[in-house]
């Protein structure tokens, strides 16, 4: 946890995530609390979720100093009282926890000496191992509130924002609650919105593999480390609402550096993981055109410079899905690659088809 200087508000002053509704009507009214917890949250004897704040408040007074991947709720008194409760009154916690999250997006302070904004989380230390253990625990949230989480998630400070509600979490609570229920349009557009933005945090299995192997050795909390797993996460969320439109934001989304910069810049992993899901649609549908035409621009800017192996895979797996693959996939600048390529380029097309088959296969082959 950490202190951030920001020139401007990171979270829009006309936006309120609905989660934190009734606390901030009350305090933007200018009405006074009943009390206020160690992070400066307001509790007020109108809002619903008076009695969980209560314990939250209490809770993040227990783990103050305490490190945050390091601290098991249950050996908390106040945590071990909001793990006890029944499936629907965890499910309220989480909303008083997510409530708190959304507190310290709405209310930084401002720093003279910076001349900047200072967003301070280190008092809710203990949110993530607590949301973590309710979110892995039985608990009742209807679609609405489950919705609402995943808005937040997916809204400004996204980034900042997980690091005290999982994204795994929040898709195993949607996953849950829209089981076999078909999603109303401002469902599908908030979990596609928040799909985006989860996409970009994939990771490539041997990275994800060694932060593992660095949480299991500082002895992070076990819950901690189940749910943090970005891959599942886009993986399960994007399976929920796979569709023609996903398909084209999420290309959108892939688009995006190379539009900001003019070139391709190393995407890695999500672009991977946009192939992975386009490869599965594709199985028993056409292709999009407007995500033919993306990955033909993406193609176009990979094969303008040279590219590490990973990426000479992931070129590779976009010829493959467009129709057809290249000398491209062999990367230059070695005596032999360059005799390979110019090789192919002498072939006959018949020639050329055949190798270049093979090619397509050693590209995309995992093993």
């Amino acid at each position: 946890m950490t202190t951030r200087y920001q020139k401007n508000e990171l979270y829009p002053a006309d936006l309120v995530p609905s989660l934190l509704t009734v606390p901030w009507t009350a305090y933007k009214s200018g009405r006074k609390c009943e009390s206020t917890g160690p992070d400066s949250f307001p509790i007020y004897p109108e809002d619903p979720l008076k009695g969980f704040h209560q314990l939250i408040s209490q809770y993040l007074t227990e783990t103050a100093d305490q490190k945050s991947w390091m601290i098991d709720p249950l050996a908390q008194p106040a945590g071990s009282k909001l793990l006890a409760g029944s499936p629907l009154s965890r499910g309220q916690a989480i909303l008083a926890a997510a409530a708190r999250v959304a507190w310290f997006c709405k209310t930084p302070r401002w720093n003279k000496d910076f001349k900047s904004w200072a967003y301070e989380d280190q008092r809710l230390n203990g949110l993530q191992p607590l949301l973590a253990s309710l979110f892995l625990a039985e608990t009742e949230l209807t679609a609405g509130q489950t919705i609402e989480l995943a808005s937040f998630l997916g809204g400004p400070m996204s980034s900042i924002i997980a690091e005290h509600i999982p994204p795994l979490g929040v898709v195993l609570a949607v996953e849950k609650s829209l089981a076999a229920m078909p999603l109303p349009p401002e469902y599908q557009r908030s979990l596609v919105k928040l799909a985006r933005w989860l996409i970009t945090k994939t990771l490539p299995q041997k990275r994800a593999a060694e932060f593992a192997r660095v949480w299991r050795r500082i002895g992070a909390y076990e819950k901690v480390r189940e749910l943090d797993d970005p891959n599942q996460a886009f993986q399960r969320l994007a399976a929920m609402i796979l569709d023609e439109q996903t398909l084209i934001e999420l290309v959108g989304e892939m688009m995006q550096p190379l539009e900001d910069l003019g070139f391709y810049a190393r995407t890695g992993a999500p672009l991977a993981s946009f192939l992975d899901l386009l490869e599965s649609y594709l199985t028993s549908h056409t292709m999009p055109g407007p995500v033919r035409d993306a990955l033909a621009k993406i193609q176009h800017k990979m094969e303008s410079g040279r590219l590490p192996k990973d990426e000479q895979k992931t070129l590779g797996r976009i010829r493959s899905a467009l129709g057809g693959t290249g000398a491209t996939e062999i990367e230059p600048g070695e005596a032999w690659s360059e005799q390979a390529r110019a090789d192919l380029a002498s072939f006959t097309r018949k020639q050329r088809d055949a190798w270049n088959g093979l090619l397509a296969h050693c590209v995309t082959a995992e093993a």
